[in-house]
C-alpha cells in the first residue's frame, strides 16, 4: 500500500522488515492512522504487524501531507520531521539515561520510536500506535477537565524540569553543532524569521 499518491513509501512486508520493525515479518495490515479534523501536519496510517515469532506490534506512519500545501509548506520549511526526529532519536534517550542515573523510573510517557527518515522532500517517522492500548483523540470542542488539565501540567513540569537538569548536566555543548540537535536550539523560532512569520500566517496572534 503506497502511503500517500505522492510519496515514494510503499508499506510492504518487506518494507516493514528492513526499516521499520527490523525483525521477520509474517503479515502486514494497514488502516486509517488519525480521524478527519484531528489537526495532524501530516499524513498518518496505522499499521499493524504480525512477526515471525507471533508478536503483533502497532505502528503509525508519518509522512508529509501532500494533499495539504498549506501545511506542506509549514513541516517542509519548519523542518518539522527533522525536530521530531531529533527528540526521538536523541533527546528522550538522554533524559532516560539521565533518570536512570538518578535512580528513578526510566521510561518516559511518550510512544517507542521505530524509524525514521528525513532528505527534507520524503521525510517519514514511525512510532508506536498507542491506540489499542487505549489513548484516544480527545474531542478538540469537548477540552479537557479540571483534573484532566492538572496532570497534563503536572507531567509537563515533569518533563521541563528533566530538559533544565539534561542542559545542567550536559552544558550548552550538547545543543551545539549542525546536526539535528542543534537544529533545536537554533533561531528559526525568534521573531522576524521565516518560520516566525510562517507561523503567525498558519495559526494567527
Amino acid at each position: 500500500m503506497q502511503t500517500n499518491n505522492n510519496s515514494k513509501w510503499v508499506i510492504t512486508k518487506g518494507f516493514v522488515e528492513d526499516k521499520l520493525v527490523r525483525e521477520p515479518v509474517e503479515e502486514v495490515t494497514t488502516s486509517r492512522g488519525s480521524n478527519v479534523g484531528d489537526n495532524v501536519a501530516s499524513e498518518l496510517l496505522g499499521i499493524q504487524v504480525l512477526t515471525k515469532k507471533r508478536e503483533t506490534i502497532h505502528l503509525v506512519f508519518k509522512t508529509f501531507p501532500f494533499d495539504d500545501p498549506e501545511q506542506l509548506n509549514y513541516v517542509t520549511t519548519c523542518r518539522i520531521f527533522r525536530r521530531e526526529t531529533a527528540v526521538y532519536q536523541s533527546i528522550i534517550p538522554s533524559l532516560e539515561k539521565l533518570l536512570g542515573k538518578a535512580g528513578q523510573p526510566v521510561t518516559l510517557p511518550v510512544p517507542k520510536y521505530f524509524a525514521s527518515y528525513n532528505d527534507d522532500e520524503n521525510d517519514f517517522l514511525s512510532l508506536e500506535d498507542l491506540r489499542p492500548a487505549g489513548y484516544r483523540m480527545l474531542d478538540k470542542f469537548v477540552g479537557l477537565g479540571h483534573l484532566e488539565t492538572l496532570k497534563v501540567m503536572e507531567e509537563l513540569g515533569r518533563f521541563h524540569a528533566l530538559t533544565y537538569q539534561l542542559l545542567r548536566y550536559e552544558g550548552e555543548k550538547y545543543f551545539e553543532g549542525e546536526g539535528e540537535v542543534g537544529m533545536l536550539a537554533g533561531s528559526g523560532w525568534t521573531k522576524g524569521t521565516a518560520n516566525w512569520e510562517l507561523m503567525i500566517k498558519l495559526f494567527g496572534g
